[in-house]
C-alpha cells in the first residue's frame, strides 16, 4: 500500500509539473525563480543581522571573516552588512508579492486553457492558491538541491551525514507504514507534524555531527561550519515544506485535476472514515459489533436474529432495526445507531440531553459509546412503531405538546447559556438595521408594523424571559417520530436541540391548537405561577420570525411581524 501511495503521488505530481510547464512555461519558471530569490533573501535577512551583532560585540573583525572584508574597517563593515540586511528583506517582500501576482496570472491562463464551468464555490481562489503552492513546492526542491551541492563543496563530511539521515528517515517511515496500516494512517493524517519532527531530529543529528568532529579535533573553519549548518537547517525545512505541499495538493487532486486538466471531471468521493464505515456495513459485521458492544457497555448478552436498515433522514447517521433474544430467550426489539464522520458534536449533544431529562419523549437508551473507531448507540424499540407520513402532522403536534412538560436540568441550562445566545439575544441591532433597509420597498402597513415591533422590543424580550425554557428539537421530520399503542409519541434523533422560551417551535400556522392545551397543568409541571396563552403564541411567532430571518425568508418575516404586533396590542 505504501509503495503504491508513494508511486501514485509522485507520478501525479510529475504529470501536474509537465502540464503546468507546457501551458504556462514563462509564469511557472519565473515564479520558481522568484520564489528562490525570496527564500535566499529571507535567509540573508536572517543571517546578516547576526553577523552585525557579532561585530558590534567585537573590537576587531573576527579572523574567520573573508580577508577582503577586513580592509573595510569594522564601522564600514557594520554599515554595509546592515544595509545588505535591509536590502535582503526588501528583496524578499518584493519577490513574495511578485510570486502572488504571477500566480494569479498563471492560474488564469490555466483556467482559460481548460475551459471549465464553475464547479464549486471560490474556484478561482482555489486555483490561485494551489498553483502558487505547487510552484513553491517545486522551488523548495530546487533550493534544497542547490543548497546540498553548495554543502558538498563546503563540507563533504557533513553533506554525507545529512544525506545518510535523509535516506534512513525515508526507509524508516516506509517500513513503519508497510508494517502497520494504523501507523500509516496516523502519519498520513499528521504529515505536517511528522515532517516537522523529522526536520528537527535531522538538525539535531547534523549539529551533533559537528560537535563530535570538534571534539575529535577534525573541524573546518568557523564560517564554513556555520554556513553548512544553516544550509542543512534550511534544506530540512524546505524538504518538510515540499512533502507537506505535495501531500496537500495530492489530497486535493480531484478538484485540482477537474479545474486544470481538460479531460478530467469533478467527482465526489466519500472520506476515508465514511468508506471505512461502509466497509463495516458491506462485510455484515454490524451484528458482531452490536453483540460485542452490548456485552462491553451494558453487560447484556444478545443473540441477534435480524438486522434491517432504517431510513434516518440525516446524513452520516446509519440506523438499523434489530430483533434479538436476551439471555432469557425473550424476543426484544432495538434501534442500533452508528454515527459517521462529522457527527461527533451531534452525538455528544444527543447524549447530553438524553441523560439529563428523564421525562424526554425519546426512546430508552441502553448503551452509548465507542468501539474501535465507531460511535454507536442502542435504544429500546419494543413498544414503538414508526409513524406513517399521512399522520405525521398530527403526531408532531402531540409530540410538541408533550415536550412542553419537560424541564431541562439546571446543569444543561447553564452549559447551554454559556455556549449559545438565547432567543432575545439573537434579535439584535444588526437584524433591525437590515430589516429596515428591506422595509423601504414594502407597503406602509408592513413598515408601520415593523417599527411598532422594534419600539416594543424590550417588552417582547421581557415576555420571552418570563416564560420557562423549553427544549426544541430541530430534527423533527418524516422517519424521526415513533408512536406507542397508547398514543405516546417519541423522537429518535436529539442531536440538534436548543433551549427556547415555552411555545417556540410550535407551527405558526396552527397557533389555534395552543388554545386546546392545558396551560394550568403545564404551569404546575414546570413550577411556574401562571402561563398566558398570548405570551406562548408570541414566543412561537418570535422564534419563527428569527428562524425565517436566518433562512432569508423575508416575506415570511414581515407577515409574522404583523401577527406579533396584533398580539402585543
Amino acid at each position: 500500500m505504501t509503495k503504491k501511495l508513494l508511486w501514485d503521488s509522485a507520478s501525479w505530481w510529475v504529470s501536474v509539473t509537465l502540464k503546468f510547464f507546457r501551458v504556462t512555461p514563462f509564469y511557472t519558471s519565473f515564479i520558481i525563480a522568484l520564489t528562490l530569490i525570496s527564500q535566499i533573501s529571507q535567509l540573508l535577512a536572517f543571517f546578516l543581522p547576526l553577523k552585525v551583532v557579532i561585530l558590534l560585540g567585537s573590537n576587531t573583525i573576527p579572523s574567520y571573516f573573508p580577508s577582503f572584508l577586513g580592509d573595510l574597517g569594522i564601522e564600514s563593515l557594520v554599515v554595509l552588512l546592515s544595509f545588505l540586511s535591509a536590502l535582503s528583506y526588501v528583496a524578499y517582500l518584493i519577490a513574495d508579492k511578485l510570486v502572488e501576482i504571477l500566480s494569479a496570472y498563471g492560474a488564469e491562463k490555466l483556467l482559460a486553457r481548460s475551459k471549465k464551468m464553475a464547479m464549486f464555490n471560490k474556484q478561482k481562489e482555489f486555483s490561485f492558491s494551489t498553483y502558487q503552492r505547487y510552484a513553491k513546492s517545486l522551488a523548495s526542491i530546487v533550493f534544497t538541491s542547490m543548497a546540498m551541492v553548495v554543502m558538498y563543496f563546503l563540507y563533504a563530511d557533513l553533506f554525507l551525514a545529512f544525506f545518510i539521515y535523509l535516506g534512513f528517515s525515508f526507509v524508516l517511515l516506509c517500513f513503519l507504514c508497510a508494517r502497520s496500516e494504523k501507523i500509516c494512517s496516523v502519519i498520513s493524517g499528521n504529515i505536517k507534524s511528522t515532517t516537522s519532527i523529522a526536520s528537527g531530529v535531522g538538525f539535531l543529528v547534523v549539529f551533533s555531527f559537528l560537535v563530535i568532529k570538534f571534539l575529535l579535533g577534525v573541524f573546518p573553519s568557523f564560517l564554513i561550519a556555520v554556513l553548512s549548518l544553516i544550509l542543512a537547517r534550511q534544506s530540512l525545512n524546505r524538504i518538510s515544506l515540499f512533502v507537506t505541499d505535495v501531500w496537500t495538493l495530492y489530497g486535493q487532486r480531484e478538484r485540482l485535476n477537474a479545474v486544470f486538466f481538460h479531460s478530467h471531471v469533478l467527482s465526489f468521493k466519500n472520506s476515508s472514515d465514511e468508506s471505512g464505515l461502509w466497509k463495516l456495513l458491506e462485510n455484515r459485521e454490524c451484528k458482531k459489533l452490536l453483540q460485542k458492544l452490548a456485552v462491553d457497555k451494558a453487560s447484556l448478552e444478545l443473540k441477534v436474529l435480524s438486522l434491517f436498515w432504517l431510513q434516518s433522514s440525516l446524513p452520516n447517521i446509519y440506523q438499523f432495526s434489530v430483533e434479538a433474544l436476551d439471555f432469557n430467550d425473550i424476543r426484544k426489539r432495538f434501534v442500533f445507531k452508528i454515527y459517521g464522520s462529522g457527527k461527533e458534536a451531534f452525538s455528544e449533544n444527543e447524549s447530553l440531553i438524553l441523560h439529563d431529562v428523564s421525562s424526554l419523549p425519546a426512546l430508552g437508551i441502553i448503551f452509548s459509546g465507542y468501539t474501535d473507531e465507531y460511535n454507536c448507540r442502542l435504544f429500546d424499540y419494543d413498544d414503538f412503531r414508526f409513524i406513517e407520513l399521512k399522520s405525521f402532522k398530527e403526531s408532531k403536534i402531540k409530540f410538541l405538546a408533550s415536550l412542553m412538560l419537560c424541564s431541562p436540568g439546571g446543569a444543561v441550562v447553564s452549559r447551554y447559556k454559556r455556549s449559545k445566545p438565547m432567543l432575545w439575544e439573537r434579535i439584535n441591532d444588526e437584524m433591525v438595521k437590515r430589516l429596515r433597509v428591506l422595509a423601504e420597498s414594502l407597503k406602509e402597513d408592513f413598515k408601520e408594523a415593523l417599527e411598532i415591533f422594534f419600539s416594543k422590543r424590550e417588552d417582547v424580550f421581557k415576555i420571552l424571559m418570563r416564560l420557562p425554557l423549553s427544549i426544541v428539537n430541530h430534527d423533527i421530520g418524516p422517519y424521526t417520530l415513533l408512536e406507542r399503542e397508547n398514543g405516546e409519541v417519541a423522537a429518535l434523533h436529539w442531536g440538534h436541540w436548543s433551549l427556547e422560551p415555552l411555545g417556540a417551535g410550535w407551527p405558526t400556522d396552527q397557533l389555534d391548537r395552543l388554545n386546546c392545551l392545558d396551560l394550568k397543568n403545564i404551569a404546575d409541571k414546570r413550577k411556574v405561577d401562571h402561563l398566558s396563552i398570548d405570551e406562548v403564541k408570541i414566543s412561537a411567532l418570535v422564534f419563527e420570525f428569527e428562524q425565517s430571518y436566518r433562512r432569508q425568508h423575508y416575506c415570511v418575516v414581515f407577515s409574522l411581524v404583523k401577527k406579533i404586533v396584533g398580539l402585543l396590542r
